[in-house]
């Protein structure tokens, strides 16, 4: 599975560090949505990877602050490439063709917001159940959940940490006396305060 991860992660790098930006085709990802915080822009930024690998076009995040904050997802994760990160020339709308991006447009630049309706009704024809037809076999015979390992390889892309917040997770693993096993728990917070779920977590931190 390991073997399988790094072909994964190659072809994503591969594709983010194009030896010719200026003639690749680009999709780029607005994640500028009201009311969604980190982890609902990081299934968005799932969901526009997904697209872009599927269409072979590099993806593009404009380093622009969310909605809530001054903040961009630029000041925690490392830059999607080390070579194409900017765009020329005007861009195409996919409202133009019913917020779908096909893998034979032929527009060199794609402008796309996506769209929320569309991602809960899985109606882009790339994301799971999807999979690579040259590695759907290898994954389902590797893992329960291909679903999930497929989303977690375009995490694992997307969350690579900048050198700085690398450091700071660095310093707070010292802190922490790891043991085997390891049990993560998520407590959230944030717009489900007063929601049944809230209320769990903050009896468990009392």
């Amino acid at each position: 599975m390991e073997e399988l991860s790094e072909q994964v992660q190659s072809a994503l790098h591969r594709l983010q560090n194009p030896q010719d930006c200026k003639n690749s085709k680009k999709l780029v990802c607005h994640m500028t949505h009201a009311g969604c915080g980190f982890g609902c822009l990081l299934h968005h930024m799932v969901y526009c990877l997904m697209i872009a690998l599927a269409t072979n076009r590099v993806l593009i995040v404009p380093e622009e602050p969310w909605w809530y904050t001054n903040h961009s997802a630029i000041n925690y994760i490392s830059p999607l490439s080390s070579s194409c990160l900017n765009f020329e020339g005007p861009a195409k709308s996919p409202a133009e063709s019913d917020f779908q991006v096909y893998q034979d447009d032929n527009a060199t630049v794609i402008d796309f917001y996506t769209h929320l309706d569309s991602m809960i009704q899985n109606e882009q024809p790339y994301t799971p159940p999807a999979l690579p037809a040259a590695l759907a076999e290898r994954i389902k015979k590797m893992t329960r959940d291909p679903d999930a390992w497929w989303v977690g390889q375009m995490l694992a892309y997307l969350l690579r940490p900048t050198p700085k917040q690398q450091m700071r997770l660095e310093e707070a693993k010292k802190t922490v006396n790891f043991g085997l096993p390891v049990v993560g728990v998520h407590v959230r917070r944030g717009d489900k305060i007063g929601s049944p779920e809230t209320l769990v977590a903050n009896q468990l931190d009392e």
